[in-house]
């Protein structure tokens, strides 16, 4: 894992504690990808190749839009 990455993944610690709100794959030949909302508005997204965590880990906070 790339250091930036793992400097993200350090950030978002705690917040992994918080349940989730939804969690979503997309699966490809050799991994997945996954997206975790959690209720308190943060979101973590990583890669896993062949079962292990290793490329694009991103963490932030999300805001829901409604369309009217």
């Amino acid at each position: 894992m790339e250091k930036s990455d793992r400097i993200v993944r350090r950030n978002d610690f705690f917040n992994q504690f918080y349940s989730k709100e939804l969690e979503a794959t997309s699966g490809w030949k050799m991994g997945e990808d996954v997206l975790i909302l959690r209720k308190n508005k943060t979101f973590r997204m990583y890669s896993k190749v062949l079962g292990a965590i290793n490329s694009g880990y991103y963490a932030g906070t999300y805001k829901l839009l409604t369309i009217l």
